[in-house]
């Protein structure tokens, strides 16, 4: 091969690896933008409705949260992604607050997302006035 013909194929395999770094960054970029913006990593991966209280997974951190100790549960939408934050009274192993994306089959229906929010509300708001009573 003649020398000018091997350094533009080098030129050139330079250039397809620029191309490809530069490709590289920018989707790095929209993953981390993604990440910081869903909070994804912060997810629970399995939440549990035990009747009195919720099994809570994230990772290998296994922990119980009883109805009496939430004291809000509340819906929010980032990046067309439905969650819920269950906002504890006393922080747990797992923090102040435990969020997880609702089953599968509610994902794109906000109003029943909505409605199971509402229904773990409703029951700690019970397991607390039956708390409070002597």
């Amino acid at each position: 091969m003649p020398r000018s013909h091997a350094s533009h194929f080098v030129h050139e395999h330079q250039l397809v690896q620029a191309r490809y770094l530069a490709y590289r960054r920018r989707l790095d970029r929209v993953f981390v933008y993604f990440l910081r913006n869903t909070h994804i990593h912060l997810l629970a991966d399995e939440v549990m409705d035990c009747d009195d209280h919720l099994k809570v997974r994230r990772g290998r951190t296994e922990e119980i949260i009883r109805f009496s100790n939430i004291a809000t549960a509340d819906v929010s939408t980032s990046s067309g992604i439905h969650r819920i934050t269950v906002r504890l009274r006393q922080p747990a192993k797992l923090g102040g607050q435990i969020e997880f994306l609702p089953q599968a089959s509610l994902w794109s229906n906000l109003s029943g997302v909505k409605r199971v929010a509402a229904g773990l509300a409703e029951r700690a708001n019970q397991a607390n006035d039956g708390r409070d009573q002597p």
